[in-house]
C-alpha cells in the first residue's frame, strides 16, 4: 500500500495497523518508558484539538524551545495538523536569538520544555516574551513560569475530552484539510554568521525526503533510532519524525546530550545519525583513553582500528 502523502497520514496508518507497537522511547529515573503508535497518535490529535479550541490555525505559528523530547513533537505535529507552521530553536539559543526568530516568524505559541528553557530568553534581567505570544506549552507542567502557561499534560487532557464531544472534528477530518504541499516547517540556521536565516519546507518535502532516505540507506522492515542531535534541524527532524514514521521505527530520546554515551549502549539503534563534529569527538574520546591504556590493550586496539580502517 503506498504510503500517505505527509508524516501525519502515515502515523494515523501506524496507528491503526499496527497499535500496540513501541513508537517513542523516554527515560525516567533509571527505566525506559514506552509510548506506542496508537498514543502517539492520540496525543497529536488531542493536543491539536485543544490548540484548536484555544484559537490556534492555520494563520499561526508556533515555536518550539526544549531539548529532544517526545512532547516536542506531540506539539510540532499537533501544530502542523491544523494547517499551522512550526519553527524550532536550537538548545544553546541565546537570548538575542530567540527574540530574532521569535519576531521573524510572529509566533503566537511559544512551547518550552521547563522553567530552565523559559529563563534563558532572560536578556538583561527581563523575560524577552513578545506581546504576540498567546500561549506558553510547558512540558514539565510548570505553569508558575508565567500568567500564559499551560501544563502540555492538562492541554493532553482537555483535548482527549474534547475527541470525545460530537462537535470536534475527527482526526481524519483534520487530515483531509491538510495541503501535503502547504508550507509546515521553519528551519533555522543557528545565528553562528548574523541573525538566523530561515527555510520554509512543505508537508509532501519531508515525507518525500524520508521515502528517498530510505531507500538509499536500504533500511529494514523494523528498527529503532536514537534522538539526540537538535530537533530543529532538519537532519533530527527527517531522522526522528520523516524516518521515524515512515518506517515504524521507535525512537528513543537521549535525556541530556552528555548521557548520549551511556544511554546509546542501551537503545542499541539500528541507525545512528550524527554529525562530524561529534564523530570526531568520539575518536578522540577514545584515543585519549587509549594513551592511558596498558600497552598490551593499546596494541589490541590499534590492531583493531586498522584492521577496521582496511
Amino acid at each position: 500500500m503506498k504510503p500517505g502523502p505527509t508524516v501525519l497520514h502515515r502515523l494515523k496508518e501506524w496507528a491503526e495497523a499496527k497499535p500496540s507497537s513501541p513508537a517513542q522511547g523516554y527515560k525516567i529515573g533509571n527505566h525506559w518508558r514506552v509510548l506506542t503508535a496508537r498514543e502517539y497518535c492520540d496525543r497529536v490529535y488531542h493536543l491539536a484539538l485543544f490548540l484548536r479550541s484555544k484559537g490556534f490555525g492555520p494563520q499561526d505559528v508556533g515555536a518550539l524551545f526544549s531539548y529532544n523530547c517526545p512532547e516536542w513533537v506531540h506539539a510540532e505535529l499537533a501544530m502542523v495538523l491544523l494547517g499551522a507552521k512550526s519553527a524550532g530553536l536550537y538548545p544553546n539559543s541565546t537570548p538575542k536569538d530567540i527574540s530574532y526568530i521569535l519576531e521573524h516568524t510572529e509566533a503566537t505559541l511559544l512551547s518550552v520544555q521547563n522553567r530552565e528553557y523559559f529563563e534563558k530568553m532572560i536578556s538583561k534581567g527581563e523575560l524577552q516574551v513578545p506581546s504576540r505570544i498567546k500561549m506558553i506549552l510547558v512540558f514539565d507542567g510548570d505553569c508558575s513560569i508565567s500568567p500564559l502557561a499551560v501544563a502540555y499534560e492538562a492541554a493532553i487532557e482537555e483535548g482527549r475530552k474534547l475527541a470525545e464531544s460530537s462537535g470536534s472534528p475527527k482526526l481524519g477530518e483534520l487530515l483531509d484539510a491538510v495541503d501535503p504541499k502547504a508550507p509546515a516547517f521553519m528551519i533555522y540556521t543557528s545565528g553562528t554568521t548574523g541573525n538566523p536565516k530561515g527555510a520554509l519546507l512543505s508537508h509532501d518535502n519531508l515525507a518525500y525526503t524520508a521515502d528517498r532516505v530510505r531507500d538509499a540507506w536500504k533500511l529494514p522492515p523494523s528498527g529503532r533510532l536514537f534522538s539526540f542531535l537538535p530537533l530543529c534541524h532538519i537532519a533530527e527532524k527527517l531522522q526522528n519524525i520523516g524516518a521515524g514514521i515512515t518506517m515504524n521505527y521507535q525512537v528513543s530520546f537521549a535525556t541530556k546530550f552528555e548521557r548520549v554515551s551511556t544511554e546509546l549502549a542501551e537503545v542499541e539503534p539500528t541507525l545512528l545519525l550524527s554529525v562530524p563534529r561529534l564523530w570526531e569527538k568520539m575518536v578522540e574520546g577514545v584515543m585519549e583513553k587509549l594513551g592511558k591504556a596498558p600497552p598490551a590493550r593499546r596494541k589490541l586496539a590499534e590492531w583493531a582500528l586498522s584492521t577496521g580502517a582496511r
